[in-house]
């Protein structure tokens, strides 16, 4: 699967990195890409939870 969205690449690339520090034993940074991770989750929420303007 491709990511196609903005918020899909944000999440794939953080996921890669997180991976990749897990992999290397940094599990300190691990916890800071999902400290990152958290907040892309929450201002996509926010994103979609914000009602749409319309010009009627």
């Amino acid at each position: 699967m491709t990511p196609t969205t903005r918020f899909e690449r944000r999440c794939h690339i953080l996921y890669e990195s997180y991976n990749r520090f897990i992999d290397d034993g940094e599990k300190l940074l691990a916890a800071d890409i999902l400290g990152i991770l958290k907040d892309v989750l929450d201002d996509e929420i926010k994103a979609l939870n914000t009602p749409a303007i319309s010009n009627k």
